[in-house]
């Protein structure tokens, strides 16, 4: 210490080059993660109730809506149902009219209906697999919640958006699904940087 403060004393900057050896292993990520993960299928009435409801349209037999911040459409019809099969969490929020411990749900009392405050609309494609009463959520998370809600698919959200769709599922989902949501985005940003090798 005592000759770097030497040396700093007579000379005001410093250039320090570092080498690191990565071997080519480490990029070879199609042998780390497991490429043949697949998405569960669905079915043409699953997709269409979905469409209907990423419209902000009403489907047959809706009996709760969500409702998100910002964004278009603010309000997403949906099934008690779909909501309640999908999560622990969901089902009890559903039953029980209760808010969750936190700022991210509120649930209004006299309605079939809560809001997610921090979920934008464009988030509701990932989530919309499972709903049923009234939810507001903003945008971004809305299509991962949804998609998740109705077909159990699992959509990669836009990458300035993981943070917030992440709060939003954290809230709405037990762990061991949450976990299900990164294995999948995680193939699927890998299977986009294998991409670029073709290129």
């Amino acid at each position: 210490m005592k000759l770097l403060t030497e040396v700093m004393e007579t000379v005001s900057t410093l250039k320090l080059r570092v080498t690191l050896t990565i071997p080519l292993s480490y990029f070879d990520l199609d042998k780390m993660i497991d490429l043949s993960l697949k998405q569960p299928s669905t079915t043409p009435a699953a997709e269409k109730v979905l469409s209907t409801i990423m419209a902000g349209e009403k489907p047959p037999a809706f009996d709760w809506v969500i409702t998100v911040a910002e964004g278009s459409p603010r309000e997403y019809f949906v099934h008690k149902k779909v909501l309640a099969d999908a999560s622990p969490i969901l089902q009890v929020l559903v039953h029980t009219h209760s808010s969750l411990p936190s700022e991210h749900l509120l649930m209004i009392s006299h309605e079939d209906r809560f809001i997610l405050t921090s979920t934008h609309a464009v988030d509701m494609k990932a989530v919309a697999h499972c709903s049923g009463h009234a939810i507001i959520l903003y945008e971004e998370a809305h299509i991962q919640i949804l998609t998740y809600l109705y077909l159990r698919q699992f959509i990669l959200p836009p990458f300035d958006t993981f943070a917030r769709v992440g709060r939003t599922l954290c809230a709405l989902f037990p762990k061991e699904i949450i976990e299900k949501f990164f294995d999948y985005w995680q193939v699927a940003i890998v299977r986009d940087i294998l991409k670029l090798d073709e290129l």
